[in-house]
Formats: structure tokens, C-alpha cells, sequence
């Protein structure tokens, strides 16, 4: 009741009334033309913009490791190859190694998609003897027809991976390039960043590089440890259970873990069907889910929080709606790049002035620190309608306020900001 009656006083406040100019539409519709702009374009330059993004974020990555070797050895463009190819050589001895495994699958794939056939038909005929059901044609027919095509749609995905391999090298080479580069100009693009501020926003762009460069190097350093240990454990568990290729679903499985909540269930469907294939046991199946079943929980409640923590500090809210607008918007690169880039944006919009509470509002913390909105973020210039109003020249008074307000607001809530 309070909350309800000072927002009637505040809507209509005549002092307030006349202190505010009138919404101005032409900069509503600069706003959402600016938006569909950048999204057409996001779409339309998706070849260029994708290595691009991954670049950014392995040069983050690396940049301690480059910073410590180049303590050692005073070359730059020496101590930057010896970082990169530190990083890249165990990279690619595992991108060959799956690649091997990748040929021998893609190579049983007419003999696995007759058995899951099979498989399928066997089922629909247990099924069918049991629960008779009338079709227009027969039950076996109808599962053939219908459930078939549906689920061999994963191997076939396979074989089109391997067909695509002349492109997705050509991707990851100019990805290294664009890394290298990177990491060679790191200083100038650093320097030429900072240039386009003022001394008064210098320091907080600073900040913002700073935890950006946190984030991206705690993320993808333990996103690649959880990686090396749910292909072990995957590929461990389906050698007991007796499942062939056991090295290359495991790993495979732990690949797409990186995309969040769908890699998983995708990851652990791909054995269990090659399972349904080419066993003649129930049980194997059925272990291969209980399998993949007890490493997510294990990750999800272990491995990843203990590993990766909370470098990402997005919360699952916005963590979904990213992952559905990233793939939306670049398809499988942008499901994978959807986390940091939101991270990313979370950091710009915290050290913002103007935008600090959508920052709070992708933030991990949100229900933790849900009262802020109404009490540090209840300032006219963190409102979102304000965005949208004419430009009006403030008095001198109204401009002191402002830099009082400002500095408390940022003094307050400062502390609870870091990365």
C-alpha cells in the first residue's frame, strides 16, 4: 500500500510534471530502427562478425598467459606464437584424434541407420502386440515412416559435419589469425578504446576492460577443464557399459555441454540411440541414460560450480532468453557465444550511468539484491522512459543534484558491482 501510494504522488508531482520534457517519438522510432539495424546486421554479417567474437574472447583468454611469457622472453611476436601455440597444439591434437573417430562413425552409417531401422521396427512390434492399435497402415509402418526419419536425423547430422570439415577448418584458421593479431595489438586497440572517452569515464572503461578480461579468461579456462572431464567420464562409462566408439560419444557429449541446457540432453541422446542400434540388449540403453543422467547431475552440482563458478553471473532467466536470441541470430555459434557476450553486456550496463539496472537485472544476484530497484536505482535518470524524452538544457541547480546523486548512487552501489 506505501509502494502503491508514492508512486501515485510521483506520477503526479506538478513540479515533477513541468521539470520533464514531453516523450519525443522520433527517438522512439530512432530506437527500435537502430535495433532492427543492428540486428539485420548482426545477421546479414554473420561470417565476419562470428570469428570476429571468438577471437576477441581467446585473446582475453590468453592475454595473462602472453603477459607472463613475454616477462620471459622480450620478442613480442615470439613470446605471442609461444602462448598461442601452447594453447592451440593440445587444441589440435584433439580435434585430429576426434576426427579419426569421426571418419570410423561416418563410415558405419548406412550399417547403423538399417539397424536403428530394425530397432525401431522391433520396438513398434512389441508395442503394437500389446496395445493394438488401428492405423491406416501398420503399426511397424507407421513408426518406420514417422518416428525413422525423425531420430536417424542425428547421424546424418554427423555425416554432414564431416562433409563440412573443409569449412569449419577454414573457420578455426581464420579464428587463429584473428587471435594472433589480437594478442600482437593488444596495447594500440587498448589505447585507441580508452581514447574515445573522456578523463572523467577513462577510469570506468578501464574497470569495464579489466573485468571483461576476468570474466572471459575464468569462463573459457574452466569451460575447458569441465570439457576434458565429462569426456573422460562419459567415455569411461560407456566403455563399461560395452558401447563401440566410447572415446568419441563421450567427448562428443562433453563438446556440446557447452551449450547450456540443450548440449546436454542433445549429447546424451546421440549414444543412446547408437546404443538402440547396434545392441541387442535392453539394458544397454538404458544404461547409457542413467549413464549421462548421474554426470549432469554430478557436473551441474560439482564439477562446473567448483571449476567455473560464478564467472558468467547471469541469471537463468536471461541466460535462456540469450541462448533462444543468440540462435536465433547466428544459429550454433551464437548458441555458444550467447553466455559470455551476455556477460559481457552485464559488465558494460553495471559500470553504466545510465543503464545500471538492466545490468542488475541479467545479474545472478537478482533476488538477492531486488530491492535496489526501488531504493539506490530509484533515480530519474536510470528510468527507462527518460531515454525517450527531448533534450532539455537542466538548470544549475537541477545540474548539482545531479552530480551529488550520481556520486552517492555510485559510491553505494559500486562495491556490490564487481566481476
Amino acid at each position: 500500500m506505501q509502494f502503491a501510494s508514492s508512486y501515485q504522488i510521483d506520477l503526479v508531482n506538478p513540479a515533477d510534471q513541468n521539470n520533464l520534457p514531453p516523450v519525443s517519438f522520433m527517438r522512439v522510432g530512432a530506437f527500435v530502427g537502430l535495433v532492427a539495424l543492428i540486428l539485420f546486421g548482426a545477421i546479414w554479417a554473420k561470417s565476419i562478425l562470428v570469428p570476429i567474437v571468438f577471437a576477441t574472447l581467446f585473446a582475453l583468454m590468453l592475454r595473462p598467459l602472453c603477459n607472463r611469457i613475454e616477462q620471459r622472453i622480450p620478442v613480442k611476436w615470439l613470446a605471442i606464437t609461444i602462448t598461442f601455440l601452447l594453447a592451440a597444439l593440445p587444441i589440435a591434437a584433439a580435434i585430429l584424434l576426434f576426427t579419426f573417430q569421426t571418419i570410423s562413425v561416418v563410415e558405419d552409417l548406412p550399417t547403423i541407420t538399417e539397424e536403428f531401422q530394425e530397432s525401431i521396427n522391433r520396438i513398434a512390434n512389441a508395442i503394437t502386440e500389446k496395445f493394438p492399435v488401428d492405423f491406416d497402415i501398420s503399426g511397424t509402418e507407421w513408426v518406420q515412416e514417422q518416428l525413422g526419419d525423425a531420430l536417424d536425423e542425428p547421424f546424418v547430422y554427423i555425416g554432414g559435419l564431416v562433409a563440412g570439415g573443409a569449412g569449419l577448418i577454414a573457420s578455426l584458421l581464420l579464428i587463429f589469425l584473428y587471435t594472433f593479431l589480437l594478442l600482437l595489438y593488444r596495447q594500440p586497440i587498448y589505447h585507441f578504446l580508452l581514447g574515445q572517452f573522456g578523463i572523467t569515464n577513462r577510469r570506468r572503461m578501464e574497470l569495464v576492460m579489466a573485468d571483461t578480461q576476468q570474466m572471459s579468461y575464468t569462463y573459457l579456462k574452466g569451460l575447458g577443464f569441465v570439457m576434458v572431464i565429462l569426456g573422460f567420464l562419459n567415455s569411461l562409462g560407456l566403455t563399461l557399459i560395452g558401447i563401440e566408439y566410447a572415446f568419441f560419444w563421450g567427448f562428443f557429449a562433453a563438446f556440446l555441454a557447452i551449450i547450456p541446457y540443450v548440449g546436454t540432453f542433445i549429447g546424451g541422446l546421440m549414444p543412446f540411440l547408437y546404443a538402440l542400434s547396434t545392441t541387442e540388449t535392453t539394458w544397454q540403453p538404458v544404461a547409457v541414460v542413467a549413464l549421462f543422467t548421474a554426470v549432469q547431475a554430478i557436473e551441474g552440482n560439482i564439477i562446473t560450480p567448483k571449476v567455473v563458478g560464478s564467472s558468467i553471473q547471469v541469471n537463468p532467466l536471461a541466460a535462456i532468453l540469450s541462448l533462444f536470441i543468440g540462435g536465433f541470430v547466428w544459429g550454433v555459434e551464437g548458441l555458444i557465444l550467447a553466455l559470455p557476450v551476455t556477460a559481457m553486456l552485464r559488465i558494460i550496463m553495471v559500470h553504466s550511468e545510465r543503464f545500471r539496472p538492466f545490468g542488475l537485472l541479467l545479474s545472478d544476484q537478482l533476488q538477492a539484491r531486488e530491492s535496489e530497484f526501488l531504493t539506490l536505482l530509484d533515480k530519474p535518470h536510470y528510468r527507462m522512459i527518460n531515454l525517450f524524452r527531448r533534450q532539455h538544457i537542466p538548470s544549475q541547480k537541477s545540474q548539482a543534484s545531479a552530480k551529488t546523486e550520481n556520486s552517492d548512487t555510485n559510491s553505494e552501489i559500486g562495491v556490490n558491482d564487481k566481476v
